[in-house]
């Protein structure tokens, strides 16, 4: 699948060459330097085995845009983080998902790129926005990918995406390795779902096609992650017109197969998902499911394999919440969510709240397991002088099967975002 993926990524260039007149998404056109200065405090609560873990870390990104010439032009965004003293000396008793376990210092982003009318090529460190390879930008850093991004808009709301990504740097790095998510170890992409602690890998390539109109959000992707496995997703939400209170409803499957080395051994493992419910002005209300079923022999009795996900809860699927995912799991089953979430007072306020539950596979496919999350989320951006400066608590309260028992998870994120025009 990586050639075939590979072929695309070359045949769009030459479809990008003559074709329309629209501007490319991403990018800022001129000149342009930016701060973005976070402070976190993340606390773990368990009432089972472990410890509780704390994190209270601060983190800035600097960047910089070079505005273009001829199409070209250059960016960069240094990152750096500090535990601000409270480190403990103990690992076990640090959340290290926030910032791992010492002060990060890192070039995260250092891109070439080439931006003309409707076509924008990027190539170097940057982040990347897809279903299944994304920044999970939910910490003090985001993950990052080496990457070549060609990027189409010929139509209006049609966009068209290839990449080929080579070194991937997690959001606990200080540098771009060839690794995933299934590479961590000790120190290495803390958080991530481990099994291949002393490998490297080739990275991956994909292809993607999305389409949204006032009714539709379409998308379709096919990734090639190299030796491990080859997945395909579509995706489908409709609007039922735009009146006051409208219903909605959305599909997705995912088919995934094992790719070059196996290094997970066989891959076989299908996801289905279902989305139901109403919407009025920015307030949504939805029933959500998903479905893996169980494939014995297979990698996790069938579970999905996502390198650059796992461990995470970045995964596109309808059911994943904060902090739990049937991904996560390594297991095949099924999940049903609710979830509510809206903006408020001249959208200044989002709240966010969930209930999902997490069902296991039947005895002798994959170990039972069983779970249930309930989430809530409130954010609250500033206006005027203050404009940038925005607060967010998100809580996770988790009832697992396993030994963790049940833990509350506390995420306080304090944000200022900071843009200037160059002189």
């Amino acid at each position: 699948m990586g050639t075939r993926i590979g072929a695309i990524f070359c045949l769009l260039f030459v479809l990008c060459a003559g074709a329309g007149a629209r501007d490319a998404p991403h990018g800022p056109a001129g000149p342009r330097i930016d701060a973005n200065l976070r402070v976190y405090d993340f606390t773990r609560a368990y009432r089972g085995a472990p410890a509780d873990q704390r994190a209270f870390d601060a983190g800035v990104a600097l960047g910089a845009h070079s505005g273009a010439l001829m199409g070209w032009s250059l960016g960069a965004v240094f990152y750096a983080t500090h535990p601000l003293g409270s480190g403990d000396a103990n690992p076990a008793l640090v959340d290290a998902t926030l910032a791992g376990y010492s002060p990060i210092a890192v070039l995260g982003q250092a891109f070439l790129q080439y931006r003309v009318r409707h076509l924008l090529v990027r190539a170097g460190d940057q982040l990347i926005r897809t279903p299944w390879i994304n920044p999970g930008d939910s910490r003090l850093v985001p993950a990052a990918y080496r990457a070549l991004v060609a990027v189409s808009q010929p139509l209006a709301g049609l966009c068209i995406e290839a990449l080929w990504l080579t070194a991937f740097k997690s959001r606990t790095s200080n540098a771009f390795t060839p690794t995933d998510l299934y590479n961590a170890s000790g120190t290495l992409n803390v958080g991530g779902a481990g099994g291949l602690a002393d490998r490297t890998e080739r990275g991956a390539t994909a292809f993607g096609v999305v389409y949204r109109d006032a009714l539709n959000r379409a998308k379709a992707w096919a990734y090639a992650f190299t030796d491990l496995a080859d997945l395909v997703i579509l995706q489908e939400r409709h609007d039922f017109g735009r009146h006051d209170w409208h219903p909605f409803v959305g599909g997705q499957w995912i088919r995934e197969t094992a790719d070059g080395a196996r290094y997970l051994g066989a891959v076989n493992a299908t996801a289905y998902g279902a989305m139901l419910g109403v919407a009025r002005r920015g307030i949504e209300f939805s029933v959500r499911y998903n479905d893996i079923p169980a494939h014995p022999g297979a990698f996790a009795g069938g579970g999905v394999v996502s390198p650059y996900t796992s461990g995470y809860g970045t995964d596109p699927l309808y059911t994943t919440t904060m902090s739990q995912s049937l991904v996560d799991q390594q297991a095949p089953g099924h999940a049903v969510a609710l979830r509510l979430q809206g903006l408020f007072r001249r959208r200044s306020v989002r709240l966010g709240m969930g209930y999902a539950r997490y069902g296991g596979a039947p005895a002798g496919l994959a170990p039972a397991s069983g779970s249930s999350a309930v989430d809530f989320d409130v954010a609250y951006y500033f206006r005027g002088p203050l404009r940038g400066l925005s607060m967010r608590d998100r809580v996770a309260m988790i009832d697992s099967v396993s030994a963790t028992d049940r833990f509350i998870y506390n995420r306080f994120m304090f944000q200022y975002r900071i843009g200037t025009k160059a002189l």
